[in-house]
């Protein structure tokens, strides 16, 4: 049976105290107790097995054990992607990080439909934290913005100075199959930055502003896609060709 998977951001100590949340989950709703052996996660490729040692009034004590360590990806995938409303931004963190993402950058785009409340960025990192718990996720996605657009491709250049820059386009003629070879070559060892835009599309200016900075316009498929299925079809392509 799969053992039980809980996020801890510090493995550095012998015995680890868990954030409210994950003590909850682990003694509240798998109802585990003194002696159970579970997984621990910090999200940045250290996990553990870890035996509970105490649970007292919803605070849970744990001795970690087998220690590992795995390395970062040599190449990140980074998906820059107008925000969309309501539940279908959450679904789209929660399937990306379960592909594997590394960077997911919301970005206000001119036709970029205005959020609501419920765009926070706390509320993002807790399902980012479900998906990879239940995924195996060894690494948690940098989660950031929302930013204007020219702002976004200004800090994404500069964290990611090497990076092959792709963004999706139903006008083109390029579909993303003519791209596979070429892709699955440079990201054995090159970042990529992935730009989806609203459901309005690019404008004129921000496609001039894309291509000026070498950007490539890919047709993931024929059909105009929602902000999260193309998000999801786009991670799901690079993250298989940097396997």
């Amino acid at each position: 049976m799969k053992m039980p998977r809980f996020f801890c951001p510090d493995l550095s100590s012998e015995e680890v105290i868990l954030e409210p949340s994950e003590s909850h989950h682990l003694a509240d709703v798998l109802r585990l107790g003194k002696g159970e052996c579970v997984e621990l996660f910090d999200g940045k490729g250290k996990s553990a097995q870890a035996e509970v040692v105490w649970v007292r009034k919803g605070v849970v004590c744990l001795k970690v054990k087998e220690l590992r360590c795995f390395p970062s990806p040599a190449s990140k995938i980074v998906l820059a992607v107008s925000p969309a409303k309501g539940h279908r931004f959450d679904f789209l963190i929660e399937k990306c990080t379960e592909l594997g993402v590394d960077h997911i950058l919301a970005v206000v785009f001119e036709r970029t439909v205005k959020m609501g409340k419920e765009s926070s960025l706390g509320r993002y990192e807790k399902i980012a934290i479900a998906a990879a718990k239940q995924s195996g996720c060894r690494f948690l996605p940098v989660l950031g913005g929302p930013r204007p657009f020219l702002k976004a491709v200004e800090y994404l250049r500069n964290e990611y100075p090497s990076a092959s820059w792709i963004y999706g386009d139903t006008s083109s003629q390029v579909p993303a199959a003519v791209h596979l070879g070429t892709m699955a070559g440079f990201l054995a060892e090159k970042d990529v930055v992935c730009l989806i835009g609203p459901e309005g599309g690019f404008t004129e200016a921000e496609k001039e502003t894309l291509k000026s900075i070498g950007a490539c316009p890919m047709q993931i498929n024929p059909n105009i896609l929602r902000i999260e299925t193309a998000a999801v079809a786009f991670s799901a392509l690079l993250c298989f060709l940097r396997q």
